[in-house]
């Protein structure tokens, strides 16, 4: 992986995580004792921020170091987390959603549970 791609893949991930827990980059910066500006070029990818820094907002984010680098582990292969999406994104336009949406799915596990 290139040192873009790390920047990105951290970058990408500080974004989403931040988000995720609904906070803007000022309390997101608060959590490692780094101003907002600071924080912001972290998540433009302009700068990176130390293993004490990641390992931080790891710990406070309750998720591994693999996936602040943008990374996850799936049957002991890591593969990287927007190759994941691109493959989910594929099944699922593969999926016809009038066949297998998730009414038809409630649908047919109370059918099953009737005939149990």
């Amino acid at each position: 992986m290139t040192d873009y791609e790390i920047k990105s893949n951290i970058s990408n991930t500080l974004i989403r995580l931040r988000k995720s827990h609904g906070m803007n980059q000022t309390q997101a910066g608060e959590i490692v004792g780094v101003p907002k500006t600071t924080y912001a070029t972290w998540e433009q990818g302009r700068s990176m921020p130390d293993v004490e820094n990641l390992f931080r907002l790891a710990q406070y984010y309750n998720v591994s170091m693999d996936e602040i680098y943008g990374l996850v582990t799936i049957n002991q292969k890591t593969i990287n987390s927007e190759d994941l999406v691109e493959h989910l994104q594929t099944l699922m336009n593969a999926i016809n959603p009038d066949t297998y949406g998730v009414k038809k799915v409630v649908v047919d596990v109370k059918e099953r549970r009737k005939k149990a």
